[in-house]
């Protein structure tokens, strides 16, 4: 019996053994070409996503007594690609100076963001009286787009060394001298009840406010946020200003 044996050619056999290389090669070359070009379209979303919160805070100035209620949150940022919730918590306007006010925003996909904003509280055109310890006392402030008072009040004594004084008040005259208001406060008082009565007082340009302060050196004015006069103990106690769509003009 003649048994025949295939015998392979060892040429064959490495051209085989090549082409399989080669054919692993191209597979690994694809497989990492394939996951390159995921991560890469991973990491662009990725970085789309984070473009979509992009939010640019816009610092604002309101004058003193601005109604909160009145302040909306979209003039306090910017958003790309988004939209304003509204604010964290509502800013305060009762009190001069800067703060930070957080506004709260989310995008597309529902991702929420919190930005903090500055906002700066001004005296817009305000009368000043300072008691005790150089704390306000009041703030009396014209607010032109209703035609009237806002005032702002302390918790505590006006002036501890004025005790059954008059240590401030406010009279308010129409173009005709006709007295509308007279208020007062005397030193053991807080402004509060002050506050109360003034507070919300219509008034029309033209109309003319006097002014006591005991410790009138401790009595000042401003005109849009920028003082324009102090008073003098040594030169009057009262003073006048007119009322007028720019502010208040000293009536001498």
């Amino acid at each position: 019996m003649v048994m025949i044996i295939n015998q392979i050619n060892p040429i064959h056999q490495m051209n085989h053994i090549n082409r399989i290389k080669r054919d692993k090669e191209k597979a690994l070359a694809c497989a990492s070409a394939f996951l390159c070009e995921g991560l890469n379209y991973i990491r662009k979303i990725m970085i789309w996503m984070e473009t979509q919160q992009e939010v640019t805070a816009v610092p604002q100035k309101v004058v003193i007594g601005t109604d909160v209620e009145k302040l909306s949150a979209k003039d306090f940022v910017q958003v790309k690609d988004g939209e304003v919730i509204g604010f964290v918590e509502k800013p305060i306007t009762s009190k001069i100076g800067e703060q930070k006010v957080k506004v709260e925003t989310k995008d597309r996909f529902g991702n929420k963001k919190v930005t903090e904003v500055p906002l700066e509280v001004t005296y817009g055109d305000s009368i000043v009286y300072i008691g005790y310890n150089d704390d306000i006392a009041s703030v009396v402030t014209l607010k032109h787009g209703d035609k009237k008072f806002h005032v702002t009040d302390m918790n505590s004594q006006i002036h501890q060394y004025f005790n059954k004084e008059l240590y401030m008040g406010i009279t308010l005259y129409d173009g005709e001298g006709k007295e509308k208001k007279h208020v007062t406060a005397e030193g053991q008082e807080t402004s509060k009840n002050f506050a109360e009565q003034v507070n919300g007082t219509s008034f029309q340009y033209g109309d003319v406010v006097k002014v006591y302060h005991a410790e009138s050196d401790r009595l000042s004015w401003y005109k849009n946020g920028e003082l324009l006069g102090k008073g003098s103990a040594k030169k009057f106690k009262e003073i006048s200003f007119k009322i007028t769509p720019n502010g208040l003009e000293q009536v001498k």
